[in-house]
C-alpha cells in the first residue's frame, strides 16, 4: 500500500465572534481547494477555504480522510483550527502539503471538531495526479 504524504494546515479565520455553548456539532460548507490537478510522486502546496457555521464557538480541530484512487482511506492527523476559537461563522484557511504517491483521482474528505468532539458533516473534493 502507498502511502500519502501531506501536512495541513490551518492559516486563520475571518468570523463573526459571539459566546455561548449548546453543546452542538459545527456545519461546515463550501470547500475550496486548489489546484485541482498535482504531479504525481511530487509534493504540491494546496490552498482553499471552508465555510464554518458553530453556535458554540468552539471549532478546535480540523481533519482530512483521502481517498486513493484504488479505495483505500488514509486519515491524516488532526491539525489544531488555529484563530478559530470564539469563531461562530466564517471561513476557514487551509493550507497543506498533498503527494500522491501515483497518478489518478484523490478524493479529499475535509470535517472539523469542536472542543467537546462534536464532529461536523464532511465535504469531499477531488484533486487529480497526473
Amino acid at each position: 500500500m502507498a502511502a500519502i504524504a501531506a501536512g495541513l494546515f490551518v492559516i486563520g479565520c475571518s468570523s463573526e465572534n459571539g459566546g455561548g455553548d449548546t453543546g452542538s456539532a459545527p456545519t461546515i460548507t463550501d470547500l475550496s481547494l486548489s489546484p485541482g490537478e498535482v504531479e504525481a510522486g511530487k509534493a504540491t502546496a494546496l490552498s482553499g477555504t471552508v465555510g464554518i457555521d458553530d453556535s458554540d464557538g468552539d471549532v478546535a480541530q480540523i481533519g482530512v480522510e483521502v481517498t486513493l484512487p484504488n479505495g483505500t482511506k488514509q486519515s491524516l492527523p488532526k491539525a489544531p483550527a488555529q484563530a478559530a476559537g470564539g469563531v461562530k461563522e466564517g471561513q476557514l484557511a487551509l493550507a497543506m502539503a498533498f503527494g500522491p504517491p501515483s497518478a489518478g483521482a484523490y478524493e479529499l474528505t475535509v470535517f472539523v471538531v469542536d472542543s467537546k468532539g462534536h464532529e461536523s458533516n464532511r465535504l469531499t473534493t477531488t484533486i487529480n495526479a497526473k
